[in-house]
């Protein structure tokens, strides 16, 4: 098997540091594997893409955004996507169940299942696991411009953020139904969360066809500690604060230009159309057998 690492040396907080060492040591023998660091933005992209379908596996060591760049290039090809999670908030890793700690994850090249999943384009631009409007991309963007890294810097900007962000009022249309809602957060959900445990959309499935469009009130001063603790024990389906709808393709008016997806800020006035490409990507994940 042959297989391409690539690490993101810039992502998350600086586990990456070890990586070499173990993947010396933990890497069956007779694998055969190059490691690459990326020098800048896009590298990644490119190095995917220059190898998919002549290389077996191709794995992001990084967050979900290195996720986002290595993943987007191998939809549609034979190649499979390989997550060793490095970087702040890992929620494509987390949600598949693939292993934090960078040993165990490692291992996984060794012994492995692979899962077929579905991909989503927003404007013919691919991601793997969410996308969203409101509060949520708004703090993606403060963190992008922060120089601090980790799950703390994240606490802090929303802490400062809460109720400073005023909700907005969205044009929506899901499998052509429109509606107009008031919302503090728009979030399209492959599969079930943004990362960090934080879990926006626990019943999604990112092998089933379907986006799940969840569409979230702002929680009052009095709401606000229930709601953290059912978004982080996988129950805010639960809440009344959520309005929740499934559907294949969806059509948002960006009035708002800012907007998010896999956690990377973009910028764009356009209307967005939002479109599931099923069981699109292969990618490895825990073998349940051990």
């Amino acid at each position: 098997m042959k297989v391409i690492f690539i690490i993101n040396p810039i992502s998350g907080t600086g586990r990456q540091s070890s990586i070499k060492f173990l993947i010396k040591n933990q890497i069956h023998k007779s694998i055969d594997y190059q490691i690459i660091e990326t020098e800048y933005a896009g590298h990644a992209a490119k190095i995917a893409s220059k190898n998919r379908d002549i290389t077996d596996v191709i794995i992001a060591i990084g967050g979900d955004g290195t996720a986002l760049e290595v993943g987007s290039m191998l939809i549609g090809s034979n190649t499979l996507l390989g997550l060793i999670p490095a970087g702040s908030g890992n929620g494509l890793a987390r949600h598949l169940k693939i292993p934090i700690r960078l040993k165990k994850a490692i291992e996984l090249v060794n012994n492995h299942e692979i899962k077929t999943i579905d991909t989503v384009k927003v404007n013919g631009t691919p991601f793997l696991s969410t996308m969203g409007l409101g509060f949520d991309a708004h703090i993606a963007k403060l963190f992008d411009d922060n120089g601090t890294r980790g799950f703390w810097a994240y606490v802090k900007l929303i802490s400062r953020e809460y109720f400073r962000y005023i909700p907005k009022t969205f044009n929506i249309e899901i499998d052509g139904m429109p509606f107009q809602k008031k919302a503090w957060i728009v979030c399209i959900a492959n599969s079930s969360q943004y990362g960090n445990g934080a879990i926006i959309s626990p019943e999604s499935l990112i092998d089933d066809g379907i986006l799940d469009l969840c569409i979230i009130r702002r929680p009052s001063l009095l709401q606000t500690p229930l709601f953290i603790a059912r978004f982080f024990n996988g129950s805010l389906h639960k809440s009344a604060l959520l309005n929740r709808k499934s559907g294949k393709r969806i059509i948002i008016q960006n009035n708002f230009e800012l907007f998010h997806i896999d956690g990377e800020p973009t910028l764009s006035n356009k209307e967005l159309k939002i479109e599931i490409n099923p069981l699109s990507l292969k990618i490895l994940t825990p073998n349940k057998n051990g």
